[in-house]
């Protein structure tokens, strides 16, 4: 009988008892107890979710099967004379979630801190601000890696939030003032704190960090000849200042002699502490605010499919849908090489036919063969096996299945099928999107995150003015906000315009717009054309008006009539015209 931390039966998770020894980190420490601790922790986590979790090894099958590996990862051989059938239905379906679910850059919507005029217009410039910046990080492309690694099965997702300080506005002195930089982290850098259960807070946050010698030096000057010296010792003597090194950045929670929670960071090289200390992104003067209430980790934790028991993902879809997968290329790859031998095979009397002949036949209606007697004796052909039906209904079913586990049908992925009506590939394509919610709202709520950290960074660092370009979606203006860290109100809020990642459903607006008409009577020109999604609705809606009401402000503005003398002229005799009077002709009139 399997006892109770063998397979089958899991270890309760409510009971006292003794889990794990971990020792607690202070910036009251000296050099070589920080590194060491924080040495132990990193270990400690990569055994607790890599060897216990079997995490490294889960991650690399999910990445094969993504990259259409899926026999190299069951280890299926195929003899010579085997078809290497690939349909990989996994990658179909993880690209088509990835680029639906994060199809356009979620917009900031930044609630005032006062009910003041002027408070709004700070926090309508702020979400300008936000938006623009998320813009130049490429903030959509991010999301998208995120949603990628969640479907993949690396069981997590991860953005970074930080300062570069080499970014912005190049000042007089030579240097920047420095801007928000945000992307995407391969979870396999990342390491959490070992049993952490809670993505939202977990006390240690250690990220893998490739770098040069001659960076690390300028970044930890202090360090600069330690580093040299155990580089030079493991190279030989020689150092080359563009080799690359790995090091740790880490990120940590401890408490003070008070009981009060902290947070610091730290940098390590193998046994080198290269630099420690209390965590930057906050504002501890009391003078100065910040936005979040305590300082942050930089790291953005997104997860999909989690029961609650640790801080990472159970499972993935990719997992779920792997032995699908399996059968699909393996019922394809009968399928294949059937079809392949549907010619038969061909038996030849080697009495009545030389040997040498047999093996040059071709089947080339051109080409005769002569025997001497009944040539029915001489050849005949063995038809092949006919494939069962069911292994073709199997393919399709596992296929099917696939696309339902991930909810990716024809209609989702811009493939033609077979419903009858547009309105049945329209509510499977809402199906479908129905099917993966969790996952919008999870990137959702991290891009919410994202910009609470971007706004926390900028109450820190933004000192310097400058100046930032916005254009407007709707009506392609641009606006120039002058923008730092005083621009900032204290108490505003932060949230995510609900649906503004999604792909626009064109076709549902361009009905209900014509719906509306139909029930009201008219619908106004702004409404039309944002319903059908025209370039610029704004500009659309106010040349119609000018049209419909206001025709001489529509031939001035519009098509630029009357702008110079001569049209001018023209306008006039049209007036005098219209007002009964004979006007000659001019001659060559514009």
């Amino acid at each position: 009988m399997a006892g109770p931390n063998e397979v089958g039966i899991s270890a309760p998770e409510v009971r006292e008892e003794f889990l794990s020894r971990v020792d607690a980190l202070s910036l009251k420490l000296d050099e070589d107890k920080v590194r060491e601790v924080v040495g132990k922790r990193i270990e400690d986590g990569e055994k607790f979710w890599r060897k216990e979790h079997d995490l490294e090894k889960i991650r690399e099958n999910n990445e094969m099967r993504y990259l259409n590996k899926n026999l190299e990862v069951t280890g299926d051989q195929l003899y010579d004379f085997q078809v290497d059938y690939r349909d990989n239905r996994i990658f179909v379906s993880t690209e088509t979630l990835a680029s639906n679910i994060v199809s356009k850059i979620p917009v900031p919507e930044v609630i005032e801190a006062f009910d003041t005029d002027a408070s709004r217009e700070l926090a309508s410039n702020f979400g300008k601000v936000l938006y623009r910046r998320a813009e130049d990080v490429h903030l959509k492309g991010h999301l998208q890696m995120v949603a990628r690694h969640l479907l993949m099965g690396y069981r997590m997702g991860c953005v970074k939030v930080s300062w570069d300080f080499e970014a912005g506005r190049l000042k007089d002195d030579g240097g920047y003032v420095g801007d928000v930089q945000a992307s995407a982290i391969r979870p396999a850098k990342i390491v959490l704190d070992a049993e952490a259960q809670d993505p939202d807070d977990v006390s240690l946050i250690a990220e893998n960090v490739s770098t040069s010698v001659e960076e690390l030096g300028f970044r930890f000057p202090k360090k600069k000849n330690d580093i040299m010296a155990k580089v030079g010792a493991e190279k030989g003597g020689r150092v080359g200042m563009a080799t690359k090194l790995s090091h740790w950045e880490t990120w940590f929670s401890f408490f003070d002699d008070e009981g009060v929670r902290l947070e610091g960071v730290c940098w390590k090289y193998q046994d080198i502490l290269l630099d420690y200390g209390i965590n930057p992104c906050f504002n501890y003067k009391s003078e100065k605010s910040n936005f979040l209430d305590r300082p942050p980790k930089p790291y953005v934790l997104f997860n999909f499919l989690r029961i609650g028991k640790w801080a990472m993902d159970d499972t993935s879809l990719t997992e779920q849908a792997a032995s699908l997968q399996d059968v699909l290329e393996k019922r394809g790859r009968q399928i294949v090489e059937s079809a392949d031998s549907a010619y038969g095979a061909k038996i030849f009397n080697i009495q009545m036919i030389d040997s040498a002949d047999a093996e040059a036949y071709t089947g080339d209606p051109r080409k005769n063969i002569m025997v001497k007697g009944d040539v029915r004796a001489a050849f005949t052909r063995v038809p092949p096996e006919i494939l069962p039906r069911y292994v073709v209904e199997d393919k399709f079913d596992a296929r099917s299945e696939i696309d339902n586990i991930f909810g990716t049908h024809a209609p989702l992925r811009g493939e033609k099928t077979k419903s009858p009506t547009l309105g049945q590939e329209v509510m499977s394509q809402r199906s479908d999107l129905g099917r993966v919610t969790t996952l919008s709202e999870t990137i959702e709520k991290g891009a919410v995150n994202v910009y609470k950290l971007i706004t926390q960074n900028y109450k820190v660092w933004a000192e310097e003015e400058t100046i930032v370009k916005y254009v407007g979606a709707e009506t392609g203006a641009t606006t120039f906000i002058d923008f730092s860290k005083d621009r900032i109100e204290d108490g505003i809020e932060i949230r995510i315009q609900a649906g503004s990642m999604t792909p626009d459903d064109k076709l549902t607006d361009r009905n209900e717009a014509v719906e509306l008409a139909k029930i009201v009577g008219r619908i106004d020109p702004l409404t039309f054309a944002e319903k059908w999604h025209m370039d610029k609705p704004r500009e659309f809606a106010k040349r119609l008006f000018y049209f419909l009401f206001m025709p001489d402000k529509y031939a001035a503005e519009v098509l630029g009539i009357g702008e110079s003398g001569g049209d001018q002229e023209a306008m006039s005799a049209i007036q005098r015209i219209s007002a009964g009077e004979n006007v000659p002709p001019k001659e060559n009139p514009s």
